[in-house]
């Protein structure tokens, strides 16, 4: 065998090798779906992600009127409520967005660099999105890549008093197969803009914290601008 031959075939074995690892430890990550069993979480990430159903939904919908039946109305300028359902141990990073303001909602930002008591968490996938029930979501970022920071999606017929819903993989910055809890997500920032093509429209922000009491963890998004 020459050394050549025998250097490409001990190339492929190692990249082989490395590849094998990398599928390996992403089953690890409790928080990406089953689907990635196999394959990449990040294609579950796709710009257009496809909306479907996902068991669980109605557990959103209890917990916004709980919230609603709560101490949520009583914020001033209340834009919409964002919700995580618990167990505050839960590898299930699933966000309920329910808005509330007359105005259409167009884009949603989510920060996490303050989760984690501090050591910050970024979102490498966004999955299994439900749209507003008359638009559609997109997910700008993170897409085909892997997310290093923040989610960024946008939505078109996004009305009052309709809900949308999506999953994210959180993770830390050394570790891309973190298993994040729900209570790990508290001190999330949550940033929406609303009309973005009328000047003057809404911005609105709120920071997502767990509630023991509705064992969900809860972000009530208020209006700081105009």
């Amino acid at each position: 065998m020459s050394k050549t031959f025998f250097l490409a075939l001990l190339s492929v074995l190692l990249v082989a090798q490395v590849v094998f690892a990398q599928e390996q430890t992403r089953v690890q990550d409790p928080n990406v779906p089953a689907s990635a069993i196999g394959a990449d979480a990040v294609t579950m990430a796709a710009p257009d992600a496809a909306t479907k159903a996902v068991p669980g939904s109605e557990i959103a919908e209890w917990v916004f009127s709980q919230a609603m039946a709560g101490d949520a109305l009583t914020h001033a300028n209340l834009c919409a409520i964002v919700v995580l359902p618990g167990p505050a141990d839960s590898f299930n990073i699933r966000f309920g967005l329910f808005n509330v303001a007359a105005d259409r909602l167009d884009f949603l930002i989510m920060d996490s660099f303050r989760a984690l008591d501090g050591e910050s968490l970024l979102h490498e996938s966004v999955f299994d999105t439900v749209a507003p029930l008359s638009g559609s979501v997109t997910v700008h970022y993170p897409s085909v890549v892997q997310g290093k920071g923040p989610v960024v999606l946008g939505f078109t017929g996004f009305t009052q008093f309709e809900s949308a819903a999506f999953n994210t993989d959180p993770d830390t910055y050394d570790n891309p197969d973190f298993g994040a809890t729900v209570l790990d997500m508290d001190e999330t920032v949550i940033e929406l803009v609303y009309s973005g093509d009328v000047p003057g429209s809404l911005r609105c922000r709120g920071t997502l914290k767990f509630d023991p009491k509705l064992n969900t963890s809860i972000a009530n998004i208020v209006q700081v601008f105009p």
